[in-house]
């Protein structure tokens, strides 16, 4: 109901933000010149990679909580 009033009366849609707000708050751009393999940082598979390849470079570098057993993808999005 609250988004057909807000459309109704020329209002932003309640959740939409415009494309320039977005743009202007990146981080970074990035430049894809050739297909390049990706990690998709959520998946278990991944993060078991992490933790068994990098986990203690990740605990040296970033120390975790305690309470936290490894890298989780809250660690990694946090």
């Amino acid at each position: 109901m609250v988004q057909d009033d807000w459309t109704r009366n020329g209002n932003m849609v309640p959740g939409w933000l415009p494309a320039n707000w977005r743009n202007g708050r990146l981080m970074y751009t990035l430049k894809i010149n050739e297909p390049t393999p990706w990690i998709d940082l959520t998946a278990a598979e991944s993060i078991a990679s992490l933790n068994r390849h990098l986990g203690d470079i990740l605990d040296e570098t970033f120390p975790r909580n305690p309470t936290i057993p490894l890298t989780t993808v809250s660690t990694k999005t946090g």
